[in-house]
């Protein structure tokens, strides 16, 4: 049973590091989604992966903590783009119309 108890030690921290992560820019936000969240080499992605190995009877329980983490790591995310407010990456010039003529 320590590999459960293994588990649950990494999730903890990694709840603590999301909790404690700076994503006060847009940069740092960036960084924040590609090391937590990124497709390849995301440490929540990498989780979810080993998950497969996992006992089939723990499987059940161990998605639902995965999925918990997850979810505080894109509120955490979703946090700084409230703060940042909806204006933040927002232009008035619209790319899709077409050039004006100069005269």
């Amino acid at each position: 049973m320590s590999e459960g108890r293994t588990i649950d030690d990494t999730l903890r921290e990694i709840l603590a590091e999301i909790e404690a992560a700076d994503v006060s820019s847009a940069d740092a936000a960036e960084a924040f989604r590609v090391y937590y969240l990124g497709r390849k080499a995301g440490v929540v992605t990498g989780l979810f992966g080993r998950m497969g190995a996992a006992p089939p009877e723990a499987r059940r329980a161990l998605g639902e903590r995965l999925n918990a983490l997850k979810a505080a790591a894109e509120a955490r995310l979703a946090e700084t783009a409230t703060a940042a407010g909806p204006s933040a990456g927002a232009t008035t010039l619209d790319l899709t119309l077409p050039g004006r003529v100069p005269g």
